[in-house]
């Protein structure tokens, strides 16, 4: 995600949903590469699950929102009523237009 993007989301105010998005983007490698472990399953924190990140970007190559997918669901994340989806998109000026979350 884009400082800008960044930054605007943050003044906001909203909730940063999914939470991959309060990644610190300034070493963009490093954050691929998290990323991409998340995917794979490398690396993770006890407790947490695999999951994928996908963009909403527009024409103008301007990051609009993202969806974090989990993989499957653990005993903790059941309990917790941990959705496998949840996603938050930004409108031009910044504001929350579609917030959504799914639960298996």
């Amino acid at each position: 995600m884009s400082c800008a993007i960044l930054k605007e989301w943050l003044d906001s105010k909203e909730d940063m949903v999914p939470w991959v998005v309060k990644k610190d983007p300034t070493n963009f490698e490093a954050m691929v590469q998290f990323l991409n472990d998340n995917e794979q399953g490398h690396n993770l924190p006890e407790g947490w699950v695999p999951d994928s990140t996908f963009w909403l970007i527009n024409q103008d190559k301007r990051i609009l929102g993202a969806v974090n997918i989990r993989h499957r669901l653990n005993e903790i994340l059941i309990i917790n009523n941990g959705g496998i989806l949840d996603s938050d998109f930004i409108e031009e000026d910044g504001k929350i237009i579609k917030r959504f979350w799914i639960e298996i």
